[in-house]
């Protein structure tokens, strides 16, 4: 960044100073380039952290949906298979009042008519 930038700038130009004075501020000037750099760290991190934060939340979200048409899926067929065994006894109870029909004369010649 440019206050990096400009921190190493200034540390090149104090280095033509005096060894003790070169050493004072090459020890500051490291601390702060850490601290910089551990500053640019920490907000790449907190990025990442956002970014897979935002990819779980997209995850659940599409999880949720998914769900939620499974769960209508199955009510559907449920409603399905009760609707076909309503239909199932019915023709069931039809073919048994056919058969005692069958067997009693009156009705067969109610059927014929």
């Amino acid at each position: 960044s440019r206050k990096m930038i400009r921190t190493i700038a200034a540390a090149l130009q104090r280095a033509s100073s005096t060894d003790q004075e070169r050493k004072d501020t090459t020890d500051q000037d490291y601390l702060e380039i850490g601290d910089h750099t551990n500053i640019e760290f920490v907000k790449e991190l907190e990025h990442d952290q956002a970014r897979k934060e935002k990819a779980i939340e997209d995850l659940q979200s599409e999880l949720d949906s998914l769900k939620r048409c499974q769960m209508e899926s199955s009510y559907m067929y449920n409603l399905e298979v009760a609707r076909l065994k309503r239909e199932n006894d019915a023709i069931i109870k039809r073919i048994g009042t056919f058969r005692r029909d069958i067997n009693d004369n009156v009705a067969v010649q109610e059927y014929a008519r």
